[in-house]
């Protein structure tokens, strides 16, 4: 057996201060600059990673060329409800909302070159207008056949006349809802407890409708929808002033011409204890409401409490200056009362910030035809609103309850 080959001992023993330790001191260096080096490795690594995956992520989700769409909507949250207005246990108290949903207001007029120059698909031309070409909004497309589905279900139901003899144009509409449906793919998971409530009042993630019925109402086609054939030409040429049917929300906005109204400026009867002129003013209910969303408890919609505070201070005023007002009954406490409503309606002034400018050429009082344009919020709708989900029946007085009214 070979013996291994003798390696002799040094023969100096090394300095306690002086070993030789030169390649454990490399070793030791390459240690030090291979952290260094794979700490700023790993912190490139980082700054780069979230570019290669937005790069990954569009690579996989670019938008083909021949998309055609408006501007991304904004982002809501919206909870869906089992039961609202449009589904009431007697269907046909719902059936004013439905017949009243204008899908022809999706009808938008756009630009021919525009279009082109954003993919758009070549579409027919306004009659009136050749450089701009006809589009309908997708979402009042899938109304129109929501809408004709539930109206032609419930005459089979009832046994009653269709207005929408059933046809091809129905399977199509069943079909346009299930593309719809597939193509969304609502992905919320529903609470259920098996009582056919599944998902009542849970937050869902929607697009803002508001704004795809403003985009609609700026480029509108003026069009109208027929149940009858008619000329196509003369679908064309009725315009519906912004409104789609649907829910119009409290902030919605319209031009409107602000005048002397001498109704409004006369003094109150010396006789009769209301004045209609006022009352017409408010909803039934007075403004109180419950929502299922915005005011789920009691509440008042703002407007009617100022309108309610402006009625009580003039008619404070004219109790302080005529014998006849001195019994007007000016509610609980009248006194802090009135007061109140003097700073609400301060408070109510300092909030909206009207910024309209206004002609000054004259004294108000003076000028019978002073008069001039501004944007206003729709009372109307804000009325109707109110009216639509108050809390009671209590109709057109300014007069305020005796407690316990309510």
């Amino acid at each position: 057996m070979k013996e291994p080959p003798y390696l002799p001992l040094p023969t100096e023993l090394p300095d306690e201060n002086n070993r030789q330790l030169e390649p454990k001191r490399k070793h030791h260096r390459f240690g030090l600059i291979s952290s260094k080096h794979f700490l700023i490795a790993f912190a490139a690594l980082l700054y780069v990673l979230p570019f290669v995956y937005f790069l990954q992520r569009l690579r996989h989700e670019q938008v083909p060329t021949d998309y055609a769409r408006i501007s991304p909507l904004t982002t809501t949250w919206k909870r869906f409800w089992w039961n609202t207005k449009y589904s009431p246990h007697n269907h046909s108290e719902s059936d004013h909302l439905w017949n009243a949903i204008l899908p022809s207001h999706g009808f938008v007029a756009i630009d021919r070159q525009w279009a082109a120059d954003h993919h758009w698909p070549v579409s027919m031309y306004l009659p009136d207008d050749q450089t701009k070409g006809v589009y309908l909004l997708e979402a009042y497309h899938q109304l129109h056949c929501l809408r004709i589905i539930r109206k032609t279900f419930w005459e089979a139901v009832e046994n009653r006349p269709f207005t929408y003899p059933p046809s091809s144009h129905m399977e199509h509409c069943f079909d346009t809802l299930r593309q719809a449906v597939q193509c969304n793919a609502d992905n919320t998971p529903l609470y259920t407890f098996g009582d056919f409530t599944a998902g009542n009042g849970q937050l869902h993630r929607c697009q803002d409708w508001d704004e795809l019925r403003n985009f609609a109402t700026k480029y509108t086609a003026c069009y109208r929808d027929s149940v009858g054939d008619i000329p196509l030409g003369e679908h064309f040429g009725f315009c519906d002033e912004g409104k789609d049917g649907l829910e119009v929300p409290l902030n919605a906005w319209v031009k409107q011409d602000v005048h002397r109204h001498h109704e409004f400026e006369a003094p109150p009867s010396e006789i009769a204890k209301q004045e209609p002129v006022w009352d017409t003013l408010i909803p039934n209910g007075l403004g109180y409401v419950i929502h299922p969303e915005l005011a789920p408890n009691l509440s008042v919609v703002g407007v009617f409490h100022s309108l309610h505070c402006l009625y009580l201070v003039r008619r404070a005023y004219y109790a302080a200056n005529r014998t006849e007002e001195k019994d007007f009954d000016l509610g609980i406490e009248r006194g802090p009362h009135v007061g109140h409503c003097f700073d609400y309606l301060r408070q109510s002034l300092m909030c909206s910030v009207d910024p309209s400018i206004e002609p000054a050429t004259q004294r108000v009082f003076e000028d019978p035809n002073w008069g001039f344009e501004r944007q206003c919020r729709d009372y109307e709708e804000i009325k109707a609103w109110a009216e639509r989900w108050r809390a009671w029946d209590v109709r057109g007085t300014f007069i305020p309850l005796p407690e316990g009214d309510m």
